[in-house]
């Protein structure tokens, strides 16, 4: 990645975990409601993308939160339904943190600009 590129990934990462945790919650949870609506028909990639973003599996079922779907699968075949979702703010945080910055710049800031352009037209 070029100084720019570098400098520029990291002023989003620090604006995002700027944000309090109510507004990072939402802003993440944007992101996986977009990502399922461009991505409902694959499966595998949405769930990637999804994971990526630092959301997790919930069964529906149980309530049990799973590190991936076929975790949940494995755990509980017959489960009826799933949601992704934040466990915990601070642990959000510490997984953007920890994510190298080649990482973030090709997983999180195309979701920021994905959500300007919603932004832009749903106003």
């Amino acid at each position: 990645m070029k100084s720019t590129t570098k400098a520029l990934t990291r002023q989003v990462r620090e604006a995002l975990l700027a944000l309090p945790d109510k507004e990072l919650v939402k802003t993440v949870e944007h992101w996986g409601a977009l990502l399922q609506q461009i991505l409902a028909g694959d499966i595998e990639v949405l769930e990637e993308a999804l994971l990526v973003c630092g959301l997790q599996v919930q069964s529906r079922t149980t309530g049990q939160i799973y590190p991936s779907l076929a975790s949940l699968l494995l755990a509980e075949p017959n489960f009826e339904r799933c949601a992704f979702v934040i466990v915990d703010p601070q642990q959000l945080r510490t997984y953007y943190q920890h994510m190298s910055l080649q990482e973030f710049y090709h997983s999180i800031v195309p979701l920021a600009q994905l959500v300007r352009i919603d932004i832009r037209h749903t106003n």
